[in-house]
């Protein structure tokens, strides 16, 4: 079965169509493609998440954003000649504040013109069973390194999460901070550019671990015990220019090196207590050399990207809810111990 997954995470960098194939032993990355969102829509999407438009302003953007996603899939499909049997949309992330709510947008029906099925809003269930409803894409780690005895696999989008397993603990996960979001917005503010490009500028910074270590004192999520789940409502624009105020006498580069600390310090302070053999590293970080580089340093193990095992970094996240959709098409229970149900749960989101 050939199942699309569909992704756009909190750095709004734009959309992963990520194609997969399933059967009862495999699952088999086939493809991908990435659009970015057209300038207007990323800024309202911004503005939403963050809390700076209305319900009525948010409706529109549901249904928007619904047809950007069906527009797009529709020319990958012409263009690439996929075949496609399912659809997995994720949706993009609003609001989620546990256990007060979640809020995934983007319209499936437009997507539902395809002609296939089309799974989606895999959160909400979750928060009415007490947890956090993220992360879920440890479903998929777990199932593609079902046969590797002591990993980890850390994605760093926006946010960051991290997965391990080993023959003497069970499968854990947690969201641990922030990733790329603050990083993103410092590299636009100080050089108008939209990423660090393989982390050179913060490669030429130092860390200010004065700032550091007060940030992660008192910041109340680095405190909260796993699991865990953020996003922008912890993560805003008014604490990423609360940071930034901190740092108002630091050289520029300097700043992003310390941005990219923050970003380690909550992950390398779990691994060192709870090690692991082999670390995979995900999404748009992973390609950031500052983050790999003091990743490798810092545990002096086996680092990674998810390239190395046939998964290109950026088709992840996409795949964990193509996988997601294939378990709810085929009526396959999904095991969330990790965020704490002793029972395992019947399939994830709702079908179009």
């Amino acid at each position: 079965m050939n199942v699309v997954g569909i992704m756009s995470g909190t750095s709004l960098d734009g959309v992963d169509f990520v194609l997969c194939g399933f059967n009862a032993q495999k699952t088999i990355y086939k493809d991908q493609a990435h659009k970015k969102f057209p300038k207007v829509l990323k800024q309202n999407l911004e503005s939403l998440a963050e809390g700076k438009l209305s319900f009525r302003e948010g409706q529109k953007l549901h249904f928007e954003l619904g047809k950007f996603y069906f527009t797009a899939l529709k020319s990958i499909l012409n263009t690439k000649k996929w075949c496609i049997d399912l659809i997995g949309l994720h949706g993009q992330t609003v609001y989620h504040f546990p256990p007060l709510g979640t809020t995934q947008i983007g319209e499936p029906s437009f997507l539902r013109k395809l002609g296939v099925p089309v799974v989606s809003d895999f959160r909400s269930k979750l928060l009415t069973y007490g947890t956090d409803g993220a992360p879920l894409a440890p479903i998929f780690h777990d199932e593609i390194l079902k046969n590797n005895k002591s990993w980890g696999f850390l994605n760093l989008g926006g946010m960051s999460n991290l997965t391990t397993k080993s023959q003497s603990k069970p499968l854990f996960a947690s969201d641990f901070g922030p990733a790329n979001i603050f990083l993103d917005k410092a590299v636009k503010k100080l050089f108008n550019k939209e990423f660090d490009k393989d982390g050179q500028k913060s490669l030429k910074g130092l860390a200010n671990l004065k700032i550091l270590e007060s940030y992660v004192k008192e910041n109340r999520f680095f405190n909260l015990k796993h699991p865990k789940s953020c996003g922008r409502e912890e993560f805003s624009e008014k604490e990423f220019l609360r940071l930034m105020k901190k740092m108002k006498n630091l050289d520029k580069y300097d700043i992003l090196a310390t941005f990219c600390e923050i970003s380690l310090y909550p992950i390398l302070k779990y691994l060192k207590k709870n090690p692991v053999k082999k670390l995979i590293v995900s999404g748009g970080g992973a390609k950031n050399k500052y983050f790999i580089s003091r990743l490798k340093e810092e545990l002096q193990i086996n680092v990674c990207t998810s390239d190395s095992i046939g998964w290109p970094t950026e088709s992840v996240e996409g795949a964990a809810f193509a996988l997601l959709a294939y378990k709810k098409y085929i009526k396959k229970e999904v095991n969330l111990e990790y965020l704490g149900l002793k029972e395992p749960l019947s399939p994830l989101g709702r079908m179009d």
